[in-house]
């Protein structure tokens, strides 16, 4: 007979307080409210992510290369959202301590047959299969998002769909755009689809119908990286575009924070040092990008675009999603008259060939009693 095999182990289990667990820093990698860069769509070898072996063979890509390409591109944060997954996240846990300086953000692409959406910041599991009895619909989906602490986001939802690309882009019928967080405007695999920023996947105009339609959606961009090792010139490597969020701290709950408030542009080109900002007054109140401002009808309300970091750049000037020119009184600061309707102003930035640098996101208009 064969001598019985007795083996031993421990289990551990761990209590959280808050639905969706901890952040995996211990305590904010910067205080202090401020500018921070990060990209919020990356992919690992935990779903469908592959990098370069030493052999030059490809294999999955581990979480560590992701940061360390994060790093390499002067990032403060990085989301690693891979698909209906949360297997990378104790990799992400065992690496923050490492990783002082870059704030790695649990994420997930909840992938389905009506489109892709990252959810950010809970770790808890959260139920993807749309279409199922326990997710009979978008709008369910979207409450065990909230339910777990998450912020949501509509990934490219101007991509190819059907036969082409079944569920890439956004077609989820029923969606609560008022309990949307984001729309991914700019996503770097699509720029590398399409040869540039602009073309028919940027998101831009499925955006700015949210816009019109009285929801104050954040606008944002994520690489989609798929391969930690490509090279920083290439659109969807780590960083490009980079999404720049005006943060309380360096924290998941400050970033989210941040990307609540809409304080936040998309950089297209990854850069350590650009700046796109906006502020409007009143003779009464003020307000920044992603915030309000009441003035009165016929009221005139003041600009102040803050722009740095790209020399000889222009901006331009969209309000309820058609482009504008105003006389600017001097750089940067330009007016526009209070009507009878809520309105919104936002501002790009584009070099001297015109090509896209970066998007901001709204101030938003409504009339004073």
């Amino acid at each position: 007979t064969r001598a019985e095999t007795v083996a031993s182990f421990e289990a551990r289990i761990f209590l959280e307080r808050t639905p969706g667990g901890p952040s995996l820093a211990a305590k904010p990698l910067k205080t202090g409210a401020g500018w921070y860069r990060g990209d919020l769509h990356a992919h690992t070898g935990h779903s469908d992510g592959s990098c370069q072996t030493q052999s030059g063979a490809r294999a999955p890509c581990p979480v560590y290369r992701t940061a360390e390409a994060a790093t390499a591109r002067g990032l403060d944060f990085i989301a690693i959202t891979d698909h209906n997954t949360t297997s990378h996240f104790a990799a992400m846990a065992q690496l923050q301590p490492a990783f002082d300086r870059l704030l790695l953000i649990p994420g997930r692409e909840v992938t389905t047959f009506h489109g892709h959406a990252n959810v950010f910041g809970p770790t808890a599991f959260i139920d993807f299969r749309l279409g199922d009895a326990a997710v009979p619909n978008v709008r369910t989906l979207q409450s065990l998002a909230e339910g777990a602490g998450g912020f949501l986001s509509i990934n490219h939802p101007t991509a190819l769909s059907g036969e082409a690309c079944m569920g890439c882009g956004w077609t989820a019928p029923d969606t609560d755009y008022a309990r949307v967080g984001a729309i991914e405007v700019a996503n770097g695999g699509s720029e590398r689809a399409q040869g540039g920023a602009e073309g028919p996947l940027l998101g831009v105009a499925f955006w700015e119908a949210q816009l019109n339609a009285g929801h104050r959606i954040t606008a944002i961009g994520g690489s989609d990286n798929h391969d930690a090792g490509l090279s920083s010139d290439i659109a969807s490597s780590i960083g490009r575009p980079t999404t720049v969020v005006h943060a309380p701290e360096l924290s998941t709950t400050g970033l989210l924070a941040g990307l609540r408030a809409g304080r936040v542009f998309i950089d297209f080109d990854g850069s350590r040092d650009r700046l796109l900002d906006l502020s409007a007054r009143t003779a009464r109140s003020t307000a920044t990008m992603g915030g309000a401002l009441a003035a009165r009808r016929g009221e005139t309300v003041i600009f102040t675009a803050t722009v740095a970091g790209a020399d000889q750049a222009r901006l331009e000037i969209v309000q309820d999603g058609e482009k504008r020119a105003p006389v600017f009184t001097r750089p940067g600061v330009f007016s526009i008259r209070m009507g009878d309707r809520p309105s919104w102003v936002r501002v790009n930035l584009r070099d001297t060939d015109g090509r896209l640098l970066a998007i901001g996101n709204p101030i938003y208009l409504s009339p004073a009693p």
